[in-house]
């Protein structure tokens, strides 16, 4: 089956420390998105928030494909391309999956 998108945005954000972890909300706060008119998540919204609220508040605010890319770009601009990497890869193998399973 494939991994639900806040799923695979919460054992990503799981491998970050405490600093990391506020770093990552504090640039999501401030993150906007350049194809979508979307206004940024609000500081209130993610204020000391753990790793479980800040994956469904992303994909809810972003949708789910938009989520993961918010989620890698983020990664990056804090310093964190392994775990961008990761995730991408989890994500590409995700669309894989899906295509094989809708092949006649």
């Amino acid at each position: 089956l494939l991994q639900n998108p806040s799923l695979l945005i919460k054992n990503t954000l799981d491998n970050l420390g405490a600093r990391e972890l506020k770093e990552f909300r504090f640039t999501l706060r401030n993150y906007r998105a350049s194809e979508i008119a979307r206004v940024p998540i609000p500081w209130s919204k993610l204020e000391s928030k753990g790793t479980v609220d800040i994956a469904t508040i992303v994909t809810e605010h972003y949708g789910c494909e938009e989520a993961l890319v918010v989620t890698q770009v983020i990664l990056k601009e804090i310093n964190q391309r392994e775990l961008a990497s990761q995730l991408d890869g989890q994500r590409r193998h995700g669309e894989h999956r899906l295509s094989i399973l809708f092949q006649t």
